[in-house]
């Protein structure tokens, strides 16, 4: 198995932690780098995969116990609202969603613990 890209997984995570950066660039489409909800799921998903198993043998290769602990606890909140909402909210449905805003907040407990910025 490939070792993780502990950065990539961290930016990917900061995009989930970013109110401002959502309604700028998933609603307001202002760049410079344009994307959308699904691409930034899909975005996260392919640096920690979306089956548990998976995502854990992936983080292992490059987080300790503790980090891993953190990560997976968004990483369940994440898949929980995924199951639950699917990937056909609209954008402005999504930034009214309270476990929209639930997920986001867990994204920046993730960020705070690795003491990184959520993305502006």
């Amino acid at each position: 198995m490939w070792k993780m890209d502990k950065n990539d997984a961290l930016e990917n995570i900061q995009l989930l932690a970013s109110q401002s950066f959502q309604e700028r660039v998933w609603i307001q489409r202002i760049g410079p780098t344009v994307i959308d909800y699904n691409e930034a799921i899909l975005m996260y998903y392919s640096s920690i995969p979306k089956v548990e198993i998976e995502a854990l043998e992936r983080l292992k290769t490059s987080f300790n116990e503790e980090e891993i602990r953190i990560i997976m606890k968004f990483h369940r909140i994440l898949n929980d609202f995924i199951k639950k909402n699917g990937w056909d909210l609209t954008h402005k449905e999504l930034m009214e969603n309270q476990e929209w805003i639930n997920v986001r907040e867990e994204a920046k407990k993730v960020c705070d613990y690795f003491k990184v910025e959520p993305l502006k």
